[in-house]
This record gives structure tokens, sequence and C-alpha cells, in this order.
């Protein structure tokens, strides 16, 4: 009998390490894995950042999970050091709208290649008993927007926990201010709010920068009734991380980084890029709307043909004119009236040719164009070759006399 008893307790003791780790003599704490599992990778895009100085406290801020982009969230952590958070909420989209909730957390630690990273179970615990979020470990488990950027964390803000929370794209409003309500009520005073999005995905360079134009300044502004028009992955993202900064009146944007996969590969004619917008947001108010923006085509068939993977193409602007021609206003009249865009109107059915165009009108009346130049194959509209549609612009260009033209971004400013 003592035997089996010393046989037990062996048996408990081997199979105990397996999986997870016990940290204290009631709590056995399990963990998920970070990824990729690689420090080097990690130590790299910290050589070149550049840490701030006299920056403001920090509350939240935005950073990319596609690590192309990387040196942005070693960025952003790094400038948090002096501060020192306890704790650190990640915001980030559900990509394959797994589990049951529609807010999944989870209660496990996490291995990273710097060490383990508490999770605070405690706060976890709470909006789960209050049914505001779902722990679904194998959901999280499989969520990059969440475990790519962990490892970060832990390397910077070595003393921090974390709080990870995804969202599906369906979540409603009420879901959504509920659960920021819930957990500003629960959050030490020293929590830092950050929202793990991706910007324009699966577009060209120019494509890219134009919708990015929409996202910054609906972000600058906290423009929430135009969220849903961004090119970003995740809205529930950002609408839950807006809404926290606006509550603690820390809606001043002290410093901001913006990159393009493009950029960064140093090929402008790549035509599947992603691009990335990180602000950190301090106690301020926020700025006003600076911007209007326009897809012209002329066509609602061309929207289709054009829309791309994803249908992205035809997000990231205030007003697609060939699907809402009913829309008038003293701006979109103004941009009718400008020579360079009615001339390339059929005159009697104002279909476009050859060319879309994105148009951003500015507060001071100044306007930029992008051209998006396109042919035709299998009688579809597909987009024009990068080299094609150089010549292009650069003819088109020289025929209206525009001198000043980006002729990578195709695009030129027109200033009243």
């Amino acid at each position: 009998m003592k035997r089996i008893v010393l046989l037990l307790i062996v048996f408990v003791t081997f199979f105990s390490g397996c999986g997870f780790e016990k940290v204290n003599e009631k709590v056995d704490i399990k963990y998920h894995y970070t990824a990729p599992w690689n420090k080097d990778f990690f130590d790299k895009l910290y050589k070149d950042i550049k840490i701030e100085e006299n920056l403001d406290e920090i509350k939240g801020g935005i950073i990319p999970h596609h690590l192309l982009a990387g040196y942005l969230d070693a960025s952003f952590f790094e400038n948090l050091k002096q501060q020192n958070p306890s704790t650190i909420v990640i915001l980030g989209p559900n990509h394959f709208y797994k589990g049951r909730g529609k807010i999944i957390s989870s209660e496990y630690y996490w291995h990273t290649p710097y060490g383990d990273l508490a999770t605070n179970n405690e706060i976890i615990d709470n909006l789960q008993n209050k049914k505001i979020v779902s722990i679904e470990e194998s959901v999280i488990n499989d969520e990059h927007s969440i475990y790519s950027i962990l490892p970060f964390i832990k390397k910077s803000l070595p003393e921090s926990q974390v709080l990870p929370f995804i969202f599906k794209g369906d979540i409603n409003e009420e879901q959504m201010d509920n659960f920021v309500s819930s957990l500003l009520e629960v959050v030490p005073f020293d929590t830092v709010f950050v929202s793990s999005i991706d910007f324009s995905h699966y577009q060209t360079w120019s494509v890219a920068n134009f919708h990015d134009e929409l996202s910054i300044d609906v972000i600058k502004s906290f423009d929430f009734a135009s969220l849903n028009k961004l090119e970003i992955d995740s809205v529930p993202s950002l609408y839950i991380l807006l809404k926290i900064m606006e509550k603690n009146k820390t809606q001043k944007m002290v410093l901001e980084k913006h990159d393009n996969s493009a950029q960064m590969i140093g090929d402008m004619s790549a035509d599947n890029i992603t691009s990335y917008y990180s602000p950190y947001f301090a106690k301020g108010e926020k700025t006003e709307k600076s911007l209007t923006s326009f897809l012209l085509l002329g066509d609602k068939e061309l929207s289709d043909d054009l829309a791309g993977e994803e249908r992205r193409f035809l997000y990231g602007f205030d007003f697609l004119l060939a699907e809402d021609n009913s829309v008038k206003s003293e701006e979109i009249d103004y941009l009718y009236n400008n020579k360079f865009v009615f001339d390339y109107f059929d005159e009697s059915s104002k279909v476009k040719k050859d060319f879309a165009l994105g148009v951003i009108l500015y507060k001071d009346k100044s306007i930029k164009f992008y051209l998006f130049p396109y042919g035709y194959k299998d009688k579809e509209t597909v987009r024009m070759e990068y080299k094609e549609a150089q010549n292009f612009a650069t003819d088109l260009f020289a025929k209206n006399k525009v001198k000043d033209y980006n002729i990578e971004e195709f695009s030129f400013v027109i200033k009243e």
C-alpha cells in the first residue's frame, strides 16, 4: 500500500509540469506560446528604433500585428518604459470568426522568447462572471493579433501584466460600449490600452495611401460615424480604443508613425501590400476633421470589377460618386467644377474612361488627386500594370500641364 501511495505522489509531481506550471501552493497556471519563437528576430526589430524624449504620459495607441513592421511595436513599448505601466490591454480582431463569443479572452499566461508573461486573471474572471467576455483558450491560441504582440511587452516591460481581448467584426455598438464601461471599472489606473490593427490590405501603394488619408483623419478627429468606411482589419478594436481614450480625456495625439510594406521592401510596384499607422494618445483634446475623400468612377459596374480581394478597393473614402449620385454638397459641386476632373468624364453620361480618381478635398480647399489607371482583360476591368500605368499617368499629366506630380504615387496637388 505504501508503495502505491509513493508511486501516486511521483506520478502527480512529474506530470504537474506538463502543459502548466505551479506558481504558488494554490493555483496552477497554464500557458500559451507566442510566435514566432525567435529571439533574434525580435531583437533585430529593436536595433534602429527611436526613443522619444519628453513625451506626455501615454494612455493608448495603435500598433500593427503584421511583423514586417514590428519596429513600430518595439518603438511603442520601449517608449512606455519610463512610465512602466502595471497592465497592458491588447484589443485585436478575431480574424477567423472562431468561437462562441463576440468578445473572447484568455486566462492563460504566455511563454515568450524573453520569459513568461502574466495575465491578470482576476480581471478576466470578473468580466467573465459578468458575461462580458467569453473565455475560449483554443481561439486565443490561434490569433496572431494577440500572440505576435506579447513578446514586445515582455522584452520592454517585463513586470507588466496583460489583458488580451479579440472581437468579432459583427459585434454591435451596445456590446462594445458595455465592454468599455465594465473594463474601465476594474483596470488599474496606470493601464495602457493598445489596439492591434493593420490598415490597407491587398492594394497598390497609391491606393493604400489614399485610403490611409481618411483613416488617419478619422482617428485624429474621433469621427465615430465614419469608422465603418475605413479600410482596416478591425473596426471594433479601433472603436473601443477611441471610446476609452474619449472617456479618459486622452484624445491628444502626441506622436504618430505611418509606413507601408511597399516602402519597407523598396518596391513601389508591389500590388498586394499592407499599410501601418501607429499613433500615441495622451491627455488632451482631439483635432478637428480636416478632409473629405471621394472615389470617382462614374459607372457602378467599374466599382464591382475593381473591388479586388475582399472588395477593399471600395473602402477608405467618404463618397463613391458612381453609386450615390444623389449626394450633393458644396464640396462635391466644387469638385465637379474642377477642370481636370470634368474633362475626363463623358459629357453626356459622365462615365469615366481608363482610370478612376481618388480625390482628397482638404479644409484649406486644396485638392489632392490619386490616379488609378485600369485596363481590360477578358472583358473585365483590371488594374493596369505598374510600368504601363506610369507611362499612362505621365502622358495624362503632360496633356493637362500638370508639372508637380509624384509618379510613384500617381498623385498631385492643386492649391486654390
